[in-house]
């Protein structure tokens, strides 16, 4: 699986899966690109 915000590759066990309110989700390796995915309004 890979980031979303930055595109390196997440290992297994690892990384945050965000899901919103309206079903969309999407999966992130750190919390740096949690905070910038967030603010970015995608």
């Amino acid at each position: 699986m890979k980031c979303d915000n930055c595109g390196k590759e997440i290992k297994v066990g690892r990384g945050i899966m965000y899901v919103r309110n309206d079903g969309t989700y999407f999966s992130v390796c750190s919390k740096k690109c949690l905070i910038k995915k967030l603010r970015a309004k995608s």
